[in-house]
């Protein structure tokens, strides 16, 4: 036990000559990667811009007001005969024109299609809202088993560690025995061979710590300056025991989505449906004309006024193009409807394959764990017989790559357990949870 301290204090100050102080809490990990992320952004950006298309103004509510003037201008020669004898010339006679108004055009009733798409675009925002859920949620599986592979990764080169100064041991029991006399000059070499070997297994396991860490900051959109300690840990059974218990994958974001993509078929639908029932507008207008003609006999004329009438439109023949663009729209909600059902299939099955998953890397780790309990205990009983000269040197580096070959499986065990239960909690929309402070 106080070789095992001297070993966690030796890894300390190893990780301290690469990295800056500070600490890590995946929970942190999680609100700099929601803030920071450009799917969740773009995700925001997205819902924003649904948000401000909501309104009555793109449903068509409100009426056109629009100013418009053509004003024109000609100068022309003109020479004219009539029958009384008359006879009209004129150079360079100046022609003015201006027409111009006020109208004002508003759609009273368009087939209801006015409040079909005001709930079109109403569901259209929702949408928005559930892609940045849907976004966060992959987000937070993805940081999170980066997050937990950093620590089993460091929790694997531990063990390596410990065997590390295990072999120095050896080496220095192994150089006091040669020069003694007591044994061969080959136990020794095999003893410092396998020194060598766990300290290159050492650093690729670091080399490996150091990927992991820099895949975790890329996740959450950082410059990794330093190797923060983390805080959270991969326990076990506590971890994994409430895996597949009081499941609803009804509020998944992606099953949402779906059923709102339904509801915006529909209301397209509805909306095109609309354009078979009359529809009525007023057309109301301030008009002013004023012409001035230097030629002919109407030199000067202006008249200006209101108008206003209602405009009744009736559809009669649109050839077919409502009817085949509705039936279009039913084989659209088709889809959506086997698309929802294809997706809760696929879910269901994917809960129940990773909670057997979960239960089963967990009985592999525990079983992982009595081995290693064992191996250790193996451990210290052939120290003991090394140091009393009754073992090779091969029996004793058989021992030490055990241990370290358990140590990978049990933490791979733990490692998939966690896997499988962040797979189903994503799967049932559950992940959130995980963001204390959510952005």
């Amino acid at each position: 036990m106080k070789k095992f301290k001297i070993v966690i204090c030796a890894f300390t100050i190893l990780q301290a000559a690469v990295a800056q102080e500070g600490s890590l809490s995946l929970s942190e990990a999680l609100q700099v990667a929601v803030s920071k992320n450009y799917g969740v952004l773009i995700a925001k950006n997205d819902a924003a811009l649904a948000a401000h298309n909501n309104n009555w103004t793109n449903a068509g509510a409100y009426p056109e007001l629009r100013f418009n003037a053509n004003p024109s201008f000609s100068s022309n020669s003109l020479e004219q005969k009539l029958v009384n004898g008359t006879e009209i010339k004129r150079n360079n006679a100046l022609s003015e024109v201006i027409n111009a108004n006020v109208q004002l055009n508003w759609n009273l009733f368009n087939g209801f299609k006015l409040y079909a798409t005001k709930d079109r675009l109403e569901v259209i925002e929702r949408i928005g809202q559930l892609n940045i859920e849907s976004e966060i949620l992959s987000l937070v599986y993805d940081v999170s088993a980066a997050y937990y592979n950093v620590i089993r990764l460091q929790n694997l080169s531990l063990v390596t560690l410990e065997q590390i100064e295990v072999s120095r041991d050896r080496v220095d029991l192994e150089e006091k025995k040669f020069k003694l006399g007591r044994t061969g000059k080959s136990d020794l070499l095999k003893a410092k061979l396998d020194l060598q070997e766990l300290q290159i297994i050492f650093s690729k396991q670091e080399d490996d710590v150091r990927d992991a860490y820099a895949r975790l900051f890329y996740l959450m959109q950082e410059k990794q300056i330093a190797f923060p300690k983390l805080t959270d840990t991969i326990s076990g059974r506590e971890n994994i025991s409430a895996v597949g218990i009081n499941l609803n994958y009804d509020q998944h974001p992606q099953l949402r989505i779906l059923n709102e993509q339904m509801l915006v078929n529909n209301f397209a639908k509805r909306e095109l449906l609309a354009e078979r029932i009359p529809s009525l507008n007023f057309l109301g207008a301030y008009n002013f004309n004023r012409t001035e003609n230097q030629a002919g006999f109407n030199l000067f004329s202006l008249n200006y006024g209101p108008i206003a009438q209602l405009q009744i439109s009736v559809p009669l023949f649109d050839g077919r193009r409502i009817s085949k663009s509705s039936k279009a729209l039913d084989y659209s909600l088709q889809s959506l409807a086997l698309q929802k059902e294809m997706w809760a299939s696929n879910t269901d099955y994917e809960i129940q394959l990773n909670t057997r998953k979960a239960a089963q890397s967990l009985k592999i780790y525990e079983l992982e764990q009595s081995r290693m309990e064992l191996a250790k205990e193996n451990l210290e009983v052939i120290k003991e017989k090394f140091r009393l000269a009754t073992i090779t040197s091969l029996e004793f580096s058989q021992v030490q790559f055990d241990i370290i070959d358990i140590a990978a499986k049990m933490q791979d065990a733990l490692y998939e357990s966690m896997l499988a239960k962040l797979q189903v909690d994503y799967l049932s929309g559950k992940l959130s949870d995980k963001l204390t402070s959510p952005k």
